[in-house]
């Protein structure tokens, strides 16, 4: 049990990492003033996706810090906007609209057999 236990425990110790280098005190506080201000900016695309996609058919709940929509029917599921990534929240607000777009899109109609 002894040798079984240990071969892991040390199992970086054979290879050697090349030193890493610190960036210029510059670019740091530089990356850091970016991390800052998009910390600030999240929330308000967070809020701004939520109340722009209120558009009638949608009732967004925003009681108590929350920012969701339940509405099943238009989207299969129900809308975080304050826990989902961004990107998924993108994709299913888009994918609603390009839905809802080709169902009211005429069709094109049948050619009548003379």
């Amino acid at each position: 049990m002894g040798d079984e236990d240990t071969r892991f425990t040390n199992r970086w110790s054979d290879h050697q990492f090349p030193p890493c280098r610190r960036a210029p005190d510059s670019r740091v506080a530089a990356l850091e003033a970016e991390c800052g201000r998009l910390r600030d900016t999240e929330p308000r695309i967070r809020e701004y996706l939520a109340f722009s996609h209120q558009d009638g058919k949608c009732y967004v709940y925003a009681d108590d810090g929350e920012l969701q929509c339940a509405n099943l029917a238009r989207h299969g599921r129900t809308i975080d906007f304050r826990r989902e990534p961004i990107g998924d929240l993108l994709d299913i607000i888009i994918n609603t609209r390009r839905r809802e777009y080709a169902d009211l899109s005429p069709q094109p109609e049948a050619k009548e057999e003379t």
